[in-house]
């Protein structure tokens, strides 16, 4: 199947032909500069951007049909093509990224770039084209045998454990013991994915976002039972927020957001901390990633 996808929305090629794609390599942004009065470059730091998908296509009429008839079907399928394509709403939200669904290749992040149709080979029932795809990242995910693409694990806390003050004493104080409850998953692909967490509070100070034996990600803030945070780790749309709005939530004594990965195979994923009542929760969602 072959789709454009944005904010809930997905819309299929159902009357535009795919004839062909082309997946550009990395462009790269460099740093160099000449040396002064020498020959040669001081190279400086690298940044890789991920080439443009261009796709071939071809408008058809599909039937049987006098020639005015057939042109006609054909203006009006490229003209919706077009109009989709273009995508107002989606040019008119900062930050807002779609998804590209191409049939085996899998799912590409990005924005639609511009259609064009050579008019020069218009003829009676058939017109060609092409469409530009910018990627958000290198990255792309792997659709499964039932047409699902993300996948998801919970994992919650235990009610912690009330007792008196033990000595020596530290600020802040309190009665209740950290606790924490680990669930394992299996990530497909075979290529690192990278998640989007979500942790629910209430939270104390202190708590941790972990995969075992990989990285532990710390949380520099209390929760409240009605503040959730979000940590979306995935390359070109990395970004925390704290009821949606942009904030920091994590100390730098921790993982960062690029080293948040998953490896191919069984992880184990765990939210360590305190939560009186127990109701804390973390959960995970992630896409298979294909190898670039």
């Amino acid at each position: 199947m072959w789709a454009l996808a944005y904010d809930g929305n997905e819309n299929e090629f159902d009357q535009v032909h795919v004839a062909g794609i082309k997946i550009a390599g990395h462009d790269y942004r460099t740093e160099d500069t000449a040396q002064v009065q020498r020959d040669g470059l001081r190279f400086g730091s690298d940044y890789a951007d991920p080439g443009d998908i261009v796709i071939a296509l071809s408008v058809n009429s599909g039937a049987q049909l006098g020639d005015a008839e057939a042109r006609r079907i054909v203006r009006e399928r490229a003209t919706a093509f077009t109009a989709l394509w273009d995508a107002p709403l989606l040019r008119s939200q900062p930050g807002l990224v779609a998804e590209l669904h191409a049939d085996e290749l899998g799912v590409f992040e990005g924005r639609p770039r511009g259609v064009e149709w050579d008019w020069s080979r218009y003829a009676a029932g058939f017109l060609p084209g092409r469409a530009r795809w910018v990627r958000s990242s290198a990255v792309s995910y792997i659709v499964g045998s039932d047409g699902e693409v993300w996948h998801e694990q919970t994992v919650g806390m235990v009610p912690a454990q009330i007792g008196g003050l033990v000595a020596p004493l530290v600020a802040p104080l309190t009665t209740a013991a950290e606790s924490s409850r680990a669930r394992t998953f299996t990530v497909g692909g075979d290529s690192p994915a990278w998640g989007i967490y979500t942790v629910t509070g209430p939270l104390a100070p202190g708590a941790r976002v972990e995969l075992t034996g990989r990285w532990s990600a710390h949380l520099n803030r209390v929760l409240a039972y009605d503040e959730v945070i979000q940590i979306d780790t995935r390359p070109g749309q990395r970004l925390m927020t704290v009821n949606e709005s942009p904030r920091n939530v994590l100390l730098p004594s921790g993982a960062r957001m690029s080293e948040m990965s998953m490896n191919p195979g069984v992880n184990e994923i765990a939210l360590r901390g305190t939560s009186i009542d127990g109701t804390a929760r973390l959960s995970v969602r992630w896409r298979d990633t294909r190898g670039s």
